[in-house]
């Protein structure tokens, strides 16, 4: 799991991420979810382009390793 997290990374590290706004949008019928998230400064857009693919592949291993599902991830309009 995690280790202790160092107080001041993790205020740093808030002070752009508090500059993203998020929207998660449900799809019942098609059983899927979009989260969008959209920095409002410079410091938030990169850190939104940087974080996007590792919290993807995140969630990725978290349902494999927790739930045993598998699947694929597909990148779309990759910059």
């Amino acid at each position: 799991m995690m280790g202790k997290l160092d107080p001041q990374k993790t205020a740093a590290v808030r002070k752009v991420s508090s500059n993203i706004n998020a929207t998660i949008s449900i799809n019942y019928k098609e059983n899927s979810y979009t989260l969008q998230l959209k920095g409002t400064t410079p410091e938030s857009v990169k850190f939104v382009k940087e974080f996007v693919p590792n919290f993807a592949q995140m969630v990725a291993e978290q349902l494999g390793m927790f739930f045993g599902i598998k699947g694929e991830m597909i990148d779309v309009n990759k910059e």
